[in-house]
C-alpha cells in the first residue's frame, strides 16, 4: 500500500461527499455538518491505517488525516446554516466555523485512533 493509493481514496471520498451534498443548498445545521465530518474522519483514519499505517509515525499520520479532514470541512462548511443569521453574514463567519470544526476534528481524530486501538480495530501499540 502506498501514499498514492491513500491520496486516491481520500480524493474519491471527498468527491463522493461533494456529490452526495450537491443537492443541499446551504441548509445544513451545524450538528448535522459535524456528523458528516465525524463519519468522514473515521473513514480517513481507517484509510490511513490501511495504506500507510506501518510506514509513518503517529504525528505524520495525524498530519495526513488533518489535511484530508480539512478538505471535508471545506465542503461541509459552505453548506452550514445558522438559524436567524443572514446568508451574507454566514459567508463571513464560514472561516470561523471552519477553525472551530478543525479544532474539534483534531481532538476527534485522537479519540477515533484511541477507540480503534482499544477495540482491536487497529493492532495494539508497541510498548517501548
Amino acid at each position: 500500500m502506498s501514499v498514492e493509493n491513500l491520496e486516491l481514496e481520500a480524493r474519491s471520498l471527498c468527491e463522493k461527499l461533494k456529490s452526495q451534498l450537491s443537492s443541499a443548498t446551504r441548509n445544513l445545521r451545524l450538528q448535522d455538518g459535524w456528523k458528516i465530518i465525524q463519519g468522514a474522519a473515521a473513514q480517513v483514519v481507517l484509510l490511513i491505517e490501511k495504506h500507510i499505517g506501518k510506514s509513518l509515525a503517529g504525528p505524520e499520520k495525524k498530519a495526513k488525516a488533518m489535511a484530508t479532514v480539512e478538505q471535508i470541512v471545506d465542503i461541509v462548511c459552505t453548506l452550514i446554516t445558522i438559524p436567524g443569521v443572514p446568508v451574507w453574514i454566514e459567508m463571513y463567519l464560514d472561516k470561523y466555523i471552519k477553525v472551530f470544526l478543525m479544532a474539534v476534528a483534531d481532538g476527534s481524530i485522537d479519540a477515533l485512533v484511541k477507540t480503534f486501538h482499544d477495540t482491536g480495530v487497529f493492532p495494539p501499540k508497541k510498548e517501548g
